[in-house]
């Protein structure tokens, strides 16, 4: 392990990285016990979601609020402007970018760009 402030140099680190090749983790195909996984549920709970500390609610970023509409709301390849078979992107409509899906709108990519022009 490196002191505070210290950069290790490119020898270093390969040859660490060679040390390490081909070492199999201690716990590599070992189940865990029932107890385990009750501890390790517990911890979790309240902390994914709208409980968690990094949970940001409708203040997301634009890649983060569209991951969210495309996990949750699969494309289904028709633009709705021209109707159009293909590859297809969700638009913003307002420009407001907020966790609602009637805010956004599957188009094809020429649409897309025609509305993002105005």
């Amino acid at each position: 392990m490196a002191k505070k402030g210290y950069k290790q140099t490119e020898e270093h680190k390969r040859h660490i990285s060679e040390s390490l090749k081909g070492r199999i983790a201690w716990n590599k195909n070992k189940p865990c016990s029932e107890e385990t996984k009750k501890k390790v549920s517990e911890s979790l709970k309240g902390k994914i979601g709208p409980n968690s500390r990094a949970w940001k609610g409708n203040d997301v970023g634009y890649t983060a609020l569209h991951m969210w509409i495309n996990k949750n709301y699969p494309k289904k390849g028709i633009c709705s402007w021209c109707g159009k078979k293909g590859y297809t992107e969700y638009a913003n409509i307002s420009g407001e970018y907020k966790r609602d899906i009637n805010d956004f709108v599957e188009l094809c990519v020429p649409c897309h760009r025609i509305l993002d022009r105005k």
